[in-house]
């Protein structure tokens, strides 16, 4: 049986509200544990001091520091850009439960490869098979666009370089060159946010119908070993081009935000799992 995806919308963004509301949280605790911090170190110099105060910021930096709070926030320096980096602690349950309440998982789901799709999730309920394609054609369309835009670009810009070396070796390469290299830079830096967005996508689509059908452990194919047979060229490029790493990852991360176990994803060799499609 092939289904959309019908988990309610509303649970969706509850959750998503509630795991927004968690990091306001757990960042208004991070900074009010570092000033409360500061305070308590100063007023402790001093000579004449309020012991009631003390003891009142004592008691609460000690709250805070059982409290769930983001690590202290980070600039990072990428590509010539300042990056503001919250790294904040994962729901771990602690959001879902609010929201989803208590569930029983019992079943299983599997996770395959497509070539036509990226990713085929099936679950087995009482001799039936229950299945959703995703399909996520139009970002993978311009993930792909962009890539062949970029080598196009690096080709061209590689022989000017060579011919700019040849003609002028040991000069800076002039300003149109350097300007081609800072768009190709600039081509491969929205791939790599295509990326993000791909794996994100499928990801979600995954373990919403994952809650759906309560669905315990996730087995996906270890395709990091897959040797395609001669003559099958696309079937190797098109596994290995759509992020398989990098959804399994994401995947496990969300399930774990809804807490689940870390053990909850798994790999399996493709050599025993099923050959054929769904459609066979």
């Amino acid at each position: 049986v092939e289904e959309m995806e019908n988990f309610p919308r509303s649970e969706q963004l509850r959750f998503r509200a509630a795991k927004f509301e968690d990091m306001h949280q757990q960042l208004r605790n991070t900074i009010e544990l570092q000033y409360l911090t500061h305070r308590l170190s100063r007023l402790r110099g001093k000579k004449e001091s309020d012991d009631e105060e003390t003891i009142s910021l004592e008691q609460r930096v000690k709250e805070l520091k059982q409290a769930r709070r983001s690590a202290p926030p980070r600039l990072l320096l990428r590509d010539g850009r300042v990056i503001l980096q919250v790294p904040f602690l994962s729901p771990n349950g602690v959001v879902s439960s609010k929201v989803l309440g208590a569930r029983e998982y019992a079943t299983k789901g599997g996770v395959d490869r497509g070539i036509r799709v990226p990713v085929v999730l099936s679950v087995q309920k009482e001799q039936e098979y229950t299945e959703l394609l995703l399909k996520v054609e139009h970002l993978i369309r311009k993930r792909e666009h962009l890539r062949k835009q970029a080598y196009r670009l690096q080709s061209v810009t590689d022989k000017k370089k060579n011919n700019w070396e040849r003609k002028r070796k040991g000069l800076s390469y002039p300003g149109h060159i350097l300007k081609k290299e800072r768009h190709i830079n600039a081509l491969w830096r929205k791939v790599r946010r295509f990326d993000r967005e791909v794996s994100r996508v499928i990801a979600s689509k995954t373990v919403w119908f994952c809650e759906e059908h309560c669905v315990k452990t996730l087995f996906f194919e270890d395709l990091r070993s897959f040797q395609a047979h001669g003559g099958s060229k696309d079937l190797s490029y098109n596994l290995s081009s759509n992020l398989w790493g990098k959804i399994i990852d994401t995947v496990r991360y969300m399930r774990e935000s809804l807490g689940h176990s870390k053990y909850s994803v798994w790999t399996v060799n493709p050599r025993y799992t099923s050959q054929t499609c769904h459609q066979c």
